[in-house]
């Protein structure tokens, strides 16, 4: 459902989960690797890497671009997209699918996710996030989204992600340009995918 507010879409248990297992145990196997916003691990130094791990991310990633991963997620963010309160975004292609893992003071502070490629004249336009995890196996790691004058205050207008979202298989859609953040994994690990789709830059 595009719930009133129109600034997200959430759908609970879209994924099995079992299918979801599956998953964690595939993205394992890649070895996921320390995450990074912006840039990569070697464009980094020391100094650098603890900051960022310390007050941005902190969390490990691997990627998925296996056919099977498209035709799991593709048909739900096209129906969230072209639903009658969607968005209707021209979309062209996807990139990676992003498989994270949070241990405990995991952590993703505040970001958006918008980013441009000059050589293709595409953006991202909207972001999907899978919740992997059962939720008895993690606590802390809420899901939050911050306006930021959006809705014409000019202060910051907080919003939580569905209670319900913590349910295995749970789906978030929005807007690549909303400010999102991952509160800190205080026990347990915290599975999840995200995929980003993009389409020509907006005119």
């Amino acid at each position: 459902m595009l719930l009133d507010n129109q600034w997200f879409f959430f759908l609970e248990g879209g994924i099995p989960p079992r299918t979801c297992n599956e998953i964690i145990q595939y993205g394992n196997s890649l070895n996921p690797s320390e995450g990074v916003t912006g840039a990569t691990n070697s464009l980094l130094d020391e100094d650098e890497k603890k900051h960022h791990s310390d007050s941005i991310r902190n969390s490990k990633t691997s990627w998925i671009e296996t056919p099977w991963i498209y035709r799991l997620l593709n048909p739900i963010l096209n129906h969230a997209n072209t639903s009658p309160n969607g968005w209707n975004y021209s979309i062209k292609k996807f990139e990676a699918v992003q498989f994270t893992k949070y241990l405990p003071n995991g952590h993703y502070n505040w970001h958006n996710d918008v980013l441009s490629d000059n050589r293709t004249n595409l953006m991202r336009k909207l972001s999907m996030i899978v919740q992997l995890s059962e939720p008895k196996y993690y606590e802390g790691g809420k899901f939050k989204f911050n306006l930021r004058g959006l809705d014409g205050n000019k202060d910051d207008t907080i919003i939580d992600s569905p209670e319900k979202f913590r349910t295995q298989g749970s789906i978030i859609i929005f807007p690549s340009y909303l400010w999102h953040k991952v509160e800190t994994i205080t026990k347990g690990t915290r599975y999840s995918l995200v995929m980003w789709s993009l389409g020509e830059s907006y005119k």
